[in-house]
């Protein structure tokens, strides 16, 4: 079964999402400020077989009351392959997107970011991003899998969403995961923070100056990550701490692969360029998506069995890289 959650973000929607998992369903995030036709079509083009959240006019809805009453399934432990969600992509670019995301894919990167930024402590994390958002499947399950919590900020009434900046006044969280546009929104007295010791930061080009800034607020007590990751390779799969110190090139660098997941920059003719020459960045290994939801042309077009690496997959981003040494 797939089950659409057209919640907006409450401690409701994390167990929608996490009954629908444990039901054996696959669960599709749809943003309830959505224009009407966008929601149809994530609905339709997903095969939800219900939706989870307030009415929307022409689909079918269920309250988060009514929950347990769906024929889900018998709650038997998924297959590592099968489907845990389909995240649907802006469709900036054309029509959108529906990404599998597999449970072994999920399962890759939640327990390596539970890892890598825990460290077995129990952090908080702030719920301050729409559950469409690729950024927020870290913000819900990397707390919940190492018995950290989930602070929740619920949308605000505003037309603007700023509720990044509650964040950052409250100073209840020990990590936030935001991008650079977020960091911009930030006032330079809004830092100080006497708990928030890390940020990951990602979805866009953190420029080195953000970087700087971002620490400066929070008294250069603070690890700052830069995680790079299309939705395709499940959240992040390539990484960098910033060193202030080191780091003097006009953009942060992505970094280096995390454990599992490979990156190769390649020449038009699928040849690895060397060290300093710019070429499209290709992604391998356990974070890979199953593809796109039934595009199978599309997905046999970005997900390519390469000629001249030594790859089962690999999955073409678009984004120009090159290999520093």
């Amino acid at each position: 079964a797939v089950v659409g959650v057209a919640l907006g973000r409450s401690a409701q929607a994390v167990a929608t999402i996490l009954g629908i998992l444990r039901a054996g369903a696959t669960f599709v995030p749809i943003d309830p400020s959505w224009p009407l036709d966008r929601i149809r079509f994530v609905v339709e083009d997903s095969g939800c077989s219900v939706v989870v959240g307030d009415v929307v006019a022409g689909v079918e809805t269920k309250r988060y009351e009514e929950l347990e009453s769906l024929p889900l399934g018998q709650g038997s432990q998924p297959d590592p392959t099968d489907l845990a969600y389909v995240l649907y992509t802006s469709g900036s670019t054309g029509k959108p997107k529906g990404v599998m995301i597999e449970h072994r894919s999920l399962a890759h990167y939640v327990s390596w970011a539970a890892a890598f930024y825990d460290q077995g402590r129990r952090l908080t994390f702030p719920l301050f991003t729409p559950l469409t958002f690729d950024l927020t499947i870290t913000s819900i399950f990397v707390p919940l899998v190492s018995g950290g919590a989930i602070r929740v900020y619920a949308e605000s009434e505003s037309q603007t969403d700023l509720v990044v900046l509650d964040v950052f006044d409250d100073d209840a969280v020990d990590i936030v995961k935001l991008t650079p546009s977020h960091l911009t929104l930030l006032p330079d007295t809004n830092g100080k923070s006497g708990r928030i010791r890390q940020l990951i930061v990602g979805g866009e080009n953190l420029t080195t100056a953000t970087a700087r800034r971002a620490l400066s607020m929070l008294d250069n007590q603070a690890l700052l990550h830069n995680e790079y990751g299309p939705t395709e390779a499940t959240v992040g799969c390539i990484l960098h701490t910033f060193d202030p110190q080191s780091d003097r090139t006009d953009s942060v660098p992505i970094g280096r692969p995390i454990p599992g997941m490979r990156a190769y920059v390649l020449d038009e003719a699928g040849h690895r360029v060397p060290f300093g020459v710019p070429g499209e960045l290709f992604l391998a290994g356990d974070g890979l998506a199953r593809g796109y939801l039934g595009r199978d042309d599309l997905t046999q077009e970005r997900f390519s069995v390469p000629q001249h690496v030594v790859e089962s997959r690999l999955y073409s981003t678009g984004d120009r890289a090159r290999v520093r040494r």
